[in-house]
């Protein structure tokens, strides 16, 4: 029964619908029911229910190019009518799986067409929400059971999804109005500290993934926001907020590496004809260093701000071939 979810998560995780795998579990769930943690069954039933949106939304998209605002609320609102039901007792671990099981219904708004989602706005803040619910609770369980050492892929991808959510809307127009650029950094930190903690050793996913997110958030002042808090790739099906964020923070860090190596060839270009002008004219052009216009006049060409980044590995090494990227099983 769990070698059947964990197969649905890894497909959906990596872009694809839920494989069908048809099965009768009464008599698996009789067996198990007084024996498993509470938490798993929970699991179990949640994961029908994403099957079952999965494949509706494949549905959708393969029609429509889209799924319509009005559909996904009225699987969001299936869900809140199927979560008392499923909640066998109240703890930490079941509300972590609640969250997922809710975020992956709300990231659909994102795959809504821009004439089809009057509330676009309240939903996203909504998603924002709870992706930011989702990684306080997995925070939470990491201090008491250490859940995201020890987490399997499924759960970081989930992680990751909501990192991506909370940062791309940082950084948009879209930003909620009551976070300070202070409260941004600190959901930073959480977000930067979260995907460590799903690392299990040097250079994997999680360390990377959390590279090219904090490597994002350090240059973001000289970048532009962007007009939509989220967009997707809706052919990536459940993976589609996660493609379109890391697409978007490489081509970002892709334009920061090239114009900075354009202004310091600019640099180099504009030194030398100053010092051939210098010498062309003798020494006859006397510099007082007393004149101040109201701005300070001493700039080290020296030190390049961005002279820490790895931009091979950022760029090249993540996972990315060609033009497409492939964020795809660990590392």
């Amino acid at each position: 029964m769990f070698c059947c979810i964990l197969a649905q998560r890894a497909s959906v995780g990596n872009g694809h619908p839920p494989p069908f795998l048809q099965h009768n579990d009464t008599r698996c769930k009789n067996i198990v029911k007084d024996t498993l943690a509470p938490e798993l069954m929970t699991l179990f039933e949640l994961q029908k229910f994403s099957n079952r949106l999965h494949t509706a939304m494949t549905a959708q998209i393969l029609s429509n190019d889209g799924v319509p605002e009005t559909v996904v609320k009225t699987w969001e609102d299936e869900f809140e009518l199927l979560r008392p039901l499923v909640i066998h007792v109240d703890t930490d671990c079941s509300r972590l799986i609640i969250l997922i099981a809710q975020l992956e219904v709300q990231a659909y708004y994102y795959l809504s067409l821009p004439d089809q989602r009057p509330n676009f706005t309240i939903n996203t803040l909504r998603a924002y929400n709870t992706s930011q619910n989702l990684v306080n609770t997995a925070l939470t369980l990491e201090s008491t059971s250490r859940l995201l050492t020890h987490n399997t892929h499924w759960i970081y991808r989930a992680v990751m999804d909501a990192c991506c959510i909370l940062m791309s809307t940082l950084h948009s127009k879209a930003s909620p109005p009551h976070i300070s650029a202070s409260d941004a950094d600190a959901v930073v930190a959480q977000i930067l500290i979260v995907l460590r903690t799903c690392s299990v050793r040097d250079n994997d996913l999680p360390v990377r993934g959390s590279v090219v997110l904090e490597t994002f958030w350090s240059v973001r002042h000289i970048l532009p926001r962007w007009d939509v808090p989220v967009g997707a790739w809706p052919d990536r099906i459940g993976a589609a907020t996660s493609y379109w964020c890391l697409a978007q923070f490489k081509q970002a860090l892709q334009e920061v590496k090239n114009s900075t190596d354009g202004a310091q060839k600019g640099i180099d270009v504009y030194e030398a004809n100053l010092s051939n002008a210098n010498k062309s004219n003798g020494e006859g052009i006397v510099t007082n260093p007393d004149i101040n216009n109201g701005q300070d006049q001493t700039i080290d060409n020296s030190i390049d701000p961005l002279q820490g980044v790895d931009w091979s590995m950022i760029i090249d090494d993540f996972g990315w071939i060609g033009e497409g990227p492939v964020f795809l099983g660990p590392a």
